[in-house]
């Protein structure tokens, strides 16, 4: 693989892949159990103030209110941590940024480093080889997390675009730094 460049697009349904196989949600449950947390909380105390004969129409109003809004957060998450309204702010975000949300990425392998690339972008992203931490495998997609310079970068690409599949590219990368991980999905 060294020196070789690998080029291609990546289409609408290999980003809805990524978005439901590959991307990190735990930002999404973290705010899940956040909101889930302060309508126990609150209920609790609605709850209390209730029983104990309080302003029970005040008291009655705002755990309505509370429990629209908790349902109207949580839903807004979960269907956010979803593949599908992912691929659409992303793909929004490419067009906004570049014209075009089908960019020509391409990856090029270097001696101790590889070099991913978006032509429409003008931009490059260097990424040594020691700074895998996980190659990801599995459904037409190649995801390979690494962090180059301390700040999390995944580079996605198909299978169909890397001569012999994906497992040449494992085994090439595996061998430029054996403590990155594998898994097959």
């Amino acid at each position: 693989m060294q020196g070789k460049t690998i080029q291609y697009q990546i289409s609408h349904e290999n980003w809805k892949i990524y978005f439901s196989r590959f991307a990190n949600k735990n930002r999404y449950m973290a705010y899940i159990l956040l909101i889930l947390a302060a309508f126990v909380i609150v209920y609790s105390l609605c709850l209390n103030q209730i029983n104990a004969g309080v302003g029970d129409d005040f008291m009655f109003l705002l755990f309505v209110a509370f429990a629209a809004a908790f349902m109207f957060f949580f839903i807004k998450f979960l269907r956010g941590s979803m593949p599908g309204p992912q691929t659409a702010r992303y793909e929004k975000q490419l067009i906004q940024q570049y014209g075009t949300s089908e960019l020509h990425y391409s990856i090029s392998f270097e001696n101790k480093r590889f070099v991913y690339s978006a032509q429409e972008g003008k931009s490059r992203i260097t990424v040594p080889y020691a700074s895998i931490r996980l190659i990801q495998e599995g459904r037409g997609l190649v995801c390979i997390q690494s962090e180059p310079d301390g700040k999390p970068t995944n580079v996605v690409c198909p299978t169909d675009a890397i001569e012999g599949g994906a497992q040449p590219l494992i085994d090439f990368l595996k061998s430029k730094n054996p403590n990155c991980k594998v898994k097959h999905l």
